[in-house]
């Protein structure tokens, strides 16, 4: 149970960072279009409004992206992995190479 909290928090984390790289990279990109609009009289409000109306967007696209992928995945593995697993492997050691490994690890 440890281990899946532990995969689920560094999944969260990466997608985390890839979303907060993405607002940065476009806020950074668009600083003249932001001047431009305060110069034209629009409030520091509406901008960050329009940010985070950008922020939603990517999330809610990504999220519902995920979704489908992951929901996709899951299904395609669960058809091949039933068919992966009916089939028996027999497995009976050599009792020479047994004691030859034994031999040699002691």
């Amino acid at each position: 149970m440890f281990i899946a909290n532990a995969v689920w928090m560094i999944v969260v984390f990466v997608a985390a960072v890839a979303v907060l790289n993405t607002l940065t990279l476009s806020v950074l990109e668009r600083r003249r279009e932001l001047g431009v609009l305060r110069a034209m009289g629009s409030s520091r409000r509406f901008a960050l409004r329009m940010v985070l109306a950008e922020a939603a967007g990517i999330g809610v696209v990504g999220g519902v992206l995920g979704l489908v992928l992951g929901v996709t995945d899951q299904w395609l593995y669960s058809l091949v992995s039933t068919d992966i697993m009916n089939f028996d492997v027999a497995f009976r050691p050599n009792p020479v190479a047994v004691a030859f490994t034994a031999a040699r690890w002691c």
